[in-house]
C-alpha cells in the first residue's frame, strides 16, 4: 500500500512539473514537446484526481480499523469494521480501476500485503 501511495506521489509531482514546463514559453516554441507534455497531462489529470479518493478511502478504512479493534462494545465494533470494510473496498475498486490489485500474503495469513498490475501495464505502477 505505501508503495501505491509513493507512486501517486511521484505522479503528483511530475504532474505539477508537467505544468510548470507547459506555463513556460519556451515550450510553446517546441511543438514536440508540448504535444508529449500535453499528452502526458492528459494522463495524469484522472489519476490525481482519483487520487484524492483513494486516499481518502485507505485512511478511512485504516481509522475504521484501528476503532474497531479498540472498540469494548461488540454493536460498536462491528459497525466500525463494517466501514473498514467498505472504504477499503471502495480503495480497492479505484485502484482496480488502473488494472491494481492488492495480493495476499501467506505469511500474513491471508491479509493484503501488495499490488500487482493486471496485464502488467498501469499509470500507477513504476
Amino acid at each position: 500500500m505505501d508503495e501505491l501511495i509513493a507512486r501517486l506521489d511521484d505522479l503528483a509531482e511530475e504532474f505539477a512539473d508537467i505544468e510548470t514546463k507547459l506555463s513556460d514559453p519556451a515550450t510553446a516554441s517546441d511543438p514536440s514537446q508540448l504535444a508529449d507534455l500535453g499528452r502526458r497531462h492528459s494522463e495524469l489529470r484522472p489519476i490525481l484526481a482519483d487520487s484524492d479518493t483513494l486516499r481518502s478511502a485507505l485512511t478511512d478504512a485504516r481509522e475504521a480499523q484501528e476503532l474497531a479493534d479498540a472498540e469494548e462494545d461488540k454493536d460498536m465494533a462491528a459497525e466500525f469494521a463494517e466501514i473498514a470494510t467498505q472504504r477499503s473496498m471502495e480503495a480497492e475498486n479505484l485502484a482496480e480501476k488502473y488494472g491494481i490489485r492488492e495480493y495476499p500474503s501467506p505469511a500474513n495469513s491471508g491479509r493484503r500485503s501488495g499490488w500487482t498490475c493486471r496485464g502488467g501495464v498501469s499509470p500507477l505502477l513504476p
